[in-house]
């Protein structure tokens, strides 16, 4: 039988030190502080993924046995409350309050709409969620980094064609656009319609 790779080993701890009730650590911030050591090791691909809670979870979180155990318990008492609406209202609540703070959006029969939001984006959306008074900005979010008259130009077409601000345009659509829009980085004042875009537009 193979040997169990160190990754695998660090993953398996990092997941059950992050389930422990008193410890102050996420699996994420385990391996932020992992990454500043010189330790080489393969990060699992669903680190950088923000997931979406579900009221089951959160249950769990509130519920969650101070030691490893049976769970039968627990089980038992999740189909209790499965039953009564008043219960169960609360940790959909929960859930939902989280998913909304995590970026997710709920489609008009209250599903959970799956985002594609990096992580970094994520963070930005609930800071600019917090800053607007825990509502959601009426403008679309700029979630690049620097004003440049390329950015500028981005941010432009995809309101003018109607696209999400995390719209990614293919390297040929958009030399497609910069020919027809007769684009020039160099050029850039307020006679140009992608001037100062971000800036009137968008919340940044």
């Amino acid at each position: 039988m193979p040997a169990i790779s160190k990754s695998v080993v660090i993953d398996t701890l990092f997941d059950a030190l992050s389930q422990l009730p008193d410890f102050e650590y996420s699996k994420d911030e385990l391996f932020d502080i992992l990454k500043q050591t010189d330790i080489k090791y393969k990060i699992p691909s669903d680190i950088n993924t923000v997931k979406p809670t579900n009221p089951y979870l959160e249950f769990l979180r509130h519920n969650k046995p101070k030691q490893f155990g049976d769970n039968k318990a627990l089980s038992e008492q999740w189909a209790i409350i499965k039953q009564d609406p008043s219960q169960l209202q609360f940790y959909n609540q929960q859930s939902k309050q989280i998913n909304l703070q995590r970026g997710f959006s709920f489609d008009d029969d209250g599903s959970l709409i799956k985002s594609n939001l990096s992580s970094n984006q994520k963070i930005k959306q609930q800071i600019l969620f917090y800053k607007n008074n825990c509502t959601t900005p009426s403008k679309p979010i700029f979630y690049g980094k620097k004003f440049t008259p390329l950015a500028q130009f981005k941010e432009f077409l995809k309101s003018k064609f109607h696209y999400p601000s995390t719209y990614s345009f293919s390297k040929s659509d958009l030399d497609s656009h910069k020919t027809s829009f007769d684009f020039n980085p160099k050029i850039y004042s307020n006679e140009l319609p992608w001037f100062q875009y971000i800036e009137n537009n968008m919340t940044f």
